[in-house]
């Protein structure tokens, strides 16, 4: 063997050594999951269930119903929480709204047609409203739970919505399209609950170019473990997973927490919109 010779092959063997080595292997892009959890401040136990996910400090996107019964508790709980992010879970009026419970379901006081809104008793959007008192509800709502933390000298702060129950008004293409100019305007998520196959939140934010995502998985509530196995799996196989889950179901919290302890797949809301 020749010099010459010898010197190229020693060459081609540190030129193979130095390609990476993904050429040849092609791995699979894992995805990303989020389950929101829903219906902060609604319930007494929601407040419970929050602490239990602040003990173990895992990283979380909390929806805050605005002038909830228990929000002060919620509040007083996510303002020392470092690890979760909060958005607003505005509250509209859905289809059939006659057979729901008002006071638990969507707002503690609800408020008829041509009754006069009033900031500190009324915090959800009816289909009757009109697009100004629309933005102008939400406005208050995000402007009240930032306040709320900024009492408590926390830096928390709404970075996104997503709708409660809305089932009629999240149809309603002029408030629709309201709410997202103003999600564009302050920069927020906003995020389709998909209560309703006829939302059309997601279709007409992503017209607006807003940051927008939406429910693409079942509700996680009821068989929790089984539907988290699964998501956990679509996630692997590169999947992005959003979906729902309610604080104020005991069990759906503690199989959550199960599950997180062992699953490399769990992300905020916000990151979901994180440039790569």
């Amino acid at each position: 063997m020749t010099r010459k010779k010898f010197f190229k092959i020693i060459f081609l063997i540190f030129l193979f050594i130095k390609i990476p080595f993904k050429l040849f292997s092609k791995t699979k892009k894992k995805g990303k999951f989020c389950m929101v959890f829903d219906d902060a401040g609604g319930l007494a136990s929601s407040v419970e269930n929050l602490k239990k996910l602040a003990k173990e400090n895992l990283e979380i996107t909390v929806a805050i119903i605005a002038y909830s019964n228990h929000e002060e508790e919620i509040f007083d709980v996510l303002a020392n929480y470092e690890n979760a992010e909060i958005i607003l879970h505005q509250a509209m009026e859905c289809v059939n709204m006659e057979k729901r419970n008002l006071a638990n379901d969507l707002e503690k006081n609800p408020r008829k047609k041509g009754e006069k809104y009033v900031q500190e008793k009324h915090s959800a959007i009816y289909d009757f409203d009109s697009t100004k008192l629309a933005i102008s509800i939400i406005d208050n709502n995000i402007k009240h739970i930032n306040n709320a933390f900024e009492k408590r000298g926390s830096y928390k702060k709404i970075i996104g919505l997503n709708n409660h129950m809305g089932s009629l008004v999240s149809k309603n293409k002029n408030i629709i399209r309201s709410i997202s100019l103003y999600c564009y305007f302050y920069d927020l998520i906003l995020f389709d609950s998909k209560s309703s196959d006829e939302s059309i939140i997601y279709e007409e934010a992503k017209k607006l170019n807003v940051k927008t995502c939406i429910r693409n998985y079942d509700f996680i509530d009821g068989n929790t473990k089984e539907k988290l196995e699964i998501a956990e799996k679509m996630v692997q196989n590169g999947q992005n997973i959003i979906t729902i889950g309610h604080l104020n179901y005991r069990g759906t919290i503690r199989l959550y927490i199960e599950h997180a302890k062992k699953s490399k797949f769990l992300n905020k809301l916000s990151e979901f919109f994180n440039e790569e």
